[in-house]
């Protein structure tokens, strides 16, 4: 089981450079630049849930031992290993993907730690861009994989702020239910805006003995509870957005890959390339439209 996940993070990482048989844009107008910068952002989830999806086939090419994969829905990790007798090992990736153009990684990654604890379960991170930049092929960058326990642990210290930000960890986990959403974290901000409720809830924060409690113990969901049923609170979209975990794997990794520089620019000035592209009041001259020479010839 292990040596097969070894296998599988050098198969992967063997990834770096290869095209994603998917779909093709074709352009061969550069006065089309301004239009397909804008309908990037549009098919950029269709190539990322491809990438998501076909990584077990990937792997299905070269594995060993009778062993085989499996992508699953509802169920973590979402790729996962199976064993000789077709019972999963519960080792695996949560693969996340990843359109450099955007510069940041928006993808969310909710898995509670408890699920995560004491599995080999990686997320996976496949960055990736078109290979004339705004057309042509979808070409993977780079892949990362990092223990997804320790992205969760760091995601829930860094969010986690009572009574400002609360990281509540799911109810039922223990049961071992089959729906995702037992499975996942939620971020919750307080709404109170009067200044004596806020200043009420810091103190009943404080004065609580598990206010320095590590976010996913049960010490610190008994402080979550109690502020939730006096408080209000909403549930934070922005909550477990990849990037505001400040793992230093990945730092590196997405430092790396924005270092790189195809067509002479990069990749991480290219989004303001694509804003100037996109602006009506652009010049013929400026250093964007050089860019679309070389994207062109």
């Amino acid at each position: 089981m292990n040596v097969e996940m070894s296998r599988a993070n050098v198969q992967l990482a063997s990834l770096a450079g290869t095209d994603i048989d998917s779909i093709i844009i074709n352009s061969r107008d550069p006065r089309e630049a301004p239009y397909l910068s804008m309908l990037l952002p549009r098919f950029s989830p269709y190539i990322g849930n491809i990438l998501e999806r076909r990584v077990a086939d990937i792997l299905n090419r070269e594995v060993r031992h009778g062993f085989h994969w499996i992508h699953q829905e509802q169920e973590i990790p979402e790729t996962c290993l199976m064993s000789p007798g077709n019972i999963s090992t519960e080792c695996g990736f949560e693969v996340k993907a990843w359109h450099a153009l955007s510069a940041k990684i928006t993808s969310r990654f909710r898995v509670s730690t408890q699920q995560l604890k004491g599995r080999n379960i990686r997320l996976l991170i496949i960055s990736w861009m078109m290979s004339k930049v705004l057309f042509g092929i979808p070409t993977i960058l780079d892949v990362l994989s990092v223990d997804a326990h320790s992205v969760a642990r760091l995601r829930d210290l860094n969010y986690h702020n009572p009574p400002e930000t609360l990281a509540v960890e799911p109810e039922d986990i223990q049961n071992g239910m089959d729906n995702l959403q037992r499975n996942l974290v939620g971020g919750y901000r307080i709404l109170e805006k009067e200044p004596e409720v806020l200043e009420a809830a810091g103190e009943a924060a404080r004065s609580h003995p598990d206010f320095q409690a590590p976010p996913n113990s049960e010490r610190a969901q008994a402080l979550n509870r109690m502020l939730l049923e006096h408080y209000e609170y909403r549930l934070d979209g922005k909550f477990a957005k990849i990037d505001w975990a400040r793992h230093p794997e990945i730092e590196a990794f997405k430092n790396n890959v924005l270092r790189m520089e195809p067509y002479g620019c990069p990749l991480k000035d290219w989004p303001q390339v694509l804003r100037e592209l996109q602006n009506s009041k652009r010049e013929a001259d400026s250093q964007s439209f050089k860019l679309l020479e070389e994207l062109y010839s």
